[in-house]
């Protein structure tokens, strides 16, 4: 099931067992590919693993794409910023640095409000952010992102 992917990935990524995530992930894609929650993990973990054998920023620009409707939660803006910053497609991180930092005003984690203060005070600075896979910080958390959309299949394209 996605939820039981989810929750063995967050748990191999705690461990330093990326490889082991990423397949994870890959495979509960393959039985549902359009679940929210298995894309936006498998964009973060694409986007932000400092190991180049894992690490593929032009592919968690485009698992984003289709959560990014009308209404993204902030963690998703959030993940398509590191994507795109990632990527190097300065104009596009630009514009998500923008919603991002408007939608703080509306935010209720704390958690989630106070990493992306930081996110976004390295990024206005200049600096390229590498942060520990924020999923696997808390493996019994069933939402540990904060955004409430991830256990929903993703919009149709």
């Amino acid at each position: 099931s996605p939820s039981v992917s989810a929750r063995l990935a967050r748990l191999q990524a705690r461990d330093g067992r990326a490889e082991a995530a990423r397949a994870t992930l890959e495979e509960g894609l393959r039985q549902m590919p359009n679940h929210a929650g298995l894309q936006h993990q498998l964009a973060r973990l694409l986007a932000l693993n400092p190991r180049p054998e894992i690490r593929n920023p032009a592919r968690a620009v485009e698992l984003m794409k289709p959560l990014m409707g009308a209404r993204p939660g902030l963690a998703r803006i959030e993940t398509q910023l590191l994507a795109l910053t990632a990527a190097g497609d300065d104009k596009a991180a630009t514009q998500r640095f923008r919603q991002l930092t408007n939608s703080l005003s509306k935010a209720t984690n704390a958690v989630l409000k106070a990493r992306v203060v930081r996110l976004a005070s390295a990024l206005a600075a200049g600096q390229s952010v590498q942060e520990p896979w924020p999923f696997a910080l808390n493996s019994t958390q069933a939402n540990p992102d904060g955004d409430e959309d991830d256990d929903a299949p993703a919009p149709a394209p």
